[in-house]
């Protein structure tokens, strides 16, 4: 039976000042995505102090984003996204993969594609113990791509503590493995580093998922429950283009999920930077 989700979401940023202070402008990225995946229904951003001027924008990775500026001070500040979306995707395993060169691991992508993804294949770390958990799937697996994605998920899902730390940059993949727990986005880039080791693409997403648990922080879904935000990647299969994968689950992207947005291509670059002024979620 096909199963369509609507969730409405509720993200609001507070910033408190000690004194006044002028706000510089903002790039925000608080629009859910639009596509085959999942619908916006509806969107709103109240911002308080109201801002001088507005600009709604698109980067190149098919993200919206809203760039805001002010006149005057202030001594605090309110940010509130209010989003409506439907999700379309019903069955995350209808796919076949045609591609001979994307059967099995590594992976060979088609020259014409490799500049273009150049960028999700550039690895975020290194080391002995990263190489070595791979090889340990891959042997499992026959280094067959679709059974490698599925074991090492549930790998990491059986193997790693999944901890919830609301602050900080995502640890590197060698630390998180060393210690072999991590947030939700700590164990998305120790899939994605893995999955680049071995030629395929992969980039950070930035999204929700509903929960049953009580308490968690994010906004409220029509079936009852609750949403946290979540991270996962995404992989690019030559002949199928991108799907989705969530690691702290051991599982393909849920039917009670959806994205927010993809991380730029620079990810292994900026992420450390930009990514609580991104991605914190307050109530």
């Amino acid at each position: 039976m096909e199963v369509c989700l609507l969730f409405t979401i509720r993200h609001a940023i507070q910033y408190q000042y000690e004194e006044t202070v002028f706000v510089e402008p903002i790039l925000l990225r608080l629009r859910p995505r639009s596509d085959v995946f999942q619908r916006l229904i509806a969107f709103d951003l109240d911002i308080l102090p109201r801002p001088a001027g507005r600009s709604d924008n698109m980067d190149l990775d098919g993200n919206s984003s809203t760039s805001v500026w002010f006149d005057g001070t202030c001594s605090q500040l309110s940010l509130v996204a209010t989003s409506r979306v439907e999700t379309l995707c019903t069955d995350h395993f209808a796919y076949i993969i045609t591609e001979e060169s994307a059967a099995r691991v590594p992976v060979v992508y088609p020259e014409i594609m490799r500049g273009s993804l150049e960028p999700f294949l550039r690895r975020i770390d290194s080391g002995k113990e990263l190489d070595a958990l791979a090889e340990e799937v891959i042997r499992a697996t026959d280094g067959e791509t679709v059974s490698f994605l599925c074991a090492l998920a549930a790998q990491i899902a059986r193997r790693f503590s999944v901890v919830v730390r609301r602050d900080g940059s995502p640890l590197r993949p060698s630390v998180t493995l060393a210690q072999e727990s991590g947030a939700c986005r700590d164990l998305t880039l120790l899939f994605m580093d893995i999955c680049r080791s071995l030629g395929l693409a992969s980039r950070f997403v930035s999204g929700y998922t509903e929960s049953a648990r009580d308490g968690v922080r994010g906004g409220t879904s029509r079936m009852g429950g609750s949403l946290s935000s979540r991270r996962r990647l995404a992989r690019f299969r030559p002949d199928l283009g991108i799907g989705r994968r969530r690691p702290p689950c051991g599982c393909r992207g849920r039917l009670g999920s959806f994205r927010s947005r993809s991380a730029d291509r620079n990810v292994s670059r900026r992420f450390p930077r930009h990514y609580d002024e991104l991605y914190r979620v307050g109530s």
